[in-house]
């Protein structure tokens, strides 16, 4: 599911074309996530295929997934998530539009919002308590998650060695059901034409 989603938002943006040097570019994200009713952060990739459409406007898709437990971290107070989601297990498919909100070509230093759709899908633990049938276990139930969603953010970016990208910033998510989420993290990138891109004189 998840490789046929990436192959369809790559077609997407692939559809789309815009005379400059590099149209295209793949980037990999180092994300920290943040639930409101989690303590601790979770660590997350994010793959993600961009598609210029203009100078200042680009077509960005992308793929990442959640799959943590909150109970495994020692320090975490037991009692304190009884009735609460305690692991997620989520793919977030996210489609955005790119806009520039300034650039600095003798750095070359630039900086971008966005904002689009997003869709989840996966499933999240709701914690009942530990139970004794001879040894601790614990009590709970699966809430499947297929949602709708919104996705906005803003990030800074440093183009080096010509092709390469590097990149930080932050996304939030919000969802029809479910909680919502933030993320922020760092990422690096590599711009390229593929066979598809006609030169321009």
């Amino acid at each position: 599911m998840i490789r046929t989603s990436f192959i369809v938002i790559f077609w997407i943006c692939s559809h789309v074309t815009y005379g400059q040097p590099y149209l295209n570019s793949i980037n990999l994200n180092f994300r920290i996530n943040h639930f409101p009713d989690w303590e601790r952060g979770t660590f997350s990739l994010e793959g993600q295929l961009s598609r210029s459409i203009s100078p200042k406007i680009e077509v960005t898709g992308s793929i990442s997934y959640v799959n943590a437990d909150i109970l495994s971290y020692p320090d975490i107070n037991v009692d304190s998530y009884v009735g609460k989601i305690t692991e997620r297990n989520l793919a977030y498919f996210d489609l955005s539009v790119k806009t520039t909100l300034f650039e600095l070509n003798e750095i070359p230093l630039c900086s971008h919002i966005f904002f689009g759709p997003s869709y989840t899908m996966g499933g999240e633990f709701l914690f009942y308590g530990i139970i004794d049938v001879g040894f601790p276990e614990v009590n709970g139930g699966t809430l499947h998650r297929n949602s709708l969603g919104l996705n906005v953010g803003f990030d800074l970016s440093v183009t080096t060695l010509k092709r390469m990208e590097v990149f930080a910033g932050m996304k939030l998510r919000t969802f029809i059901e479910g909680k919502p989420m933030y993320s922020y993290g760092m990422g690096i990138g590599y711009c390229f034409n593929a066979p598809f891109d006609k030169k321009k004189k």
